[in-house]
């Protein structure tokens, strides 16, 4: 018995409607792994980016560790030696050199000083308020002045 041939659908079998769905389809579903592509790109640099925390976090314990011991055995040396406790020491530092000015800048520098540091306190005020007499006599007006 021969082969038969496969019948091929013919194009007028299928509507037009269906294949535009299938490709609109096609399309969404191509949109989607795109996305879905992008979204693992991002998560496993994430990953990535957590071990290297993780892993700088386990350095930062080791060294915790280490400053730990070394602070202990420190103490220890101190603790067995009590005159190393008793003993301070005094460093001296340097005075800063101060260059001289005229008297009249630095006058100006002093003033300018003063007025930054008052700006906000108020003047007092200059009294406008003419004396009122309270007696008419002159006898009230001689012992008042």
């Amino acid at each position: 018995m021969p082969p038969q041939p496969v019948p091929e659908p013919s194009t007028s079998s299928v509507p037009p409607t269906a294949i535009g769905e299938l490709s609109s389809q096609l399309q969404e579903t191509q949109n989607a792994l795109s996305s879905y592509t992008d979204k693992f790109r991002i998560l496993d640099s994430l990953i990535a980016e957590h071990d290297g925390f993780k892993h700088d976090i386990d350095l930062i314990k080791v060294f915790m560790e280490e400053c730990k011991r070394e602070a202990q055995a420190r103490e220890q040396h101190l603790s067995s030696n009590d005159d190393t406790r008793s003993v301070a020491t005094v460093v001296l530092h340097e005075l800063e050199r101060v260059n001289e000015e005229d008297g009249e800048a630095a006058a100006k520098h002093e003033d300018c000083r003063r007025s930054s540091h008052e700006v906000g306190r108020p003047r007092t005020p200059i009294s406008t308020v003419v004396p009122v007499r309270l007696c008419n006599s002159p006898s009230c007006y001689k012992s008042a002045v």
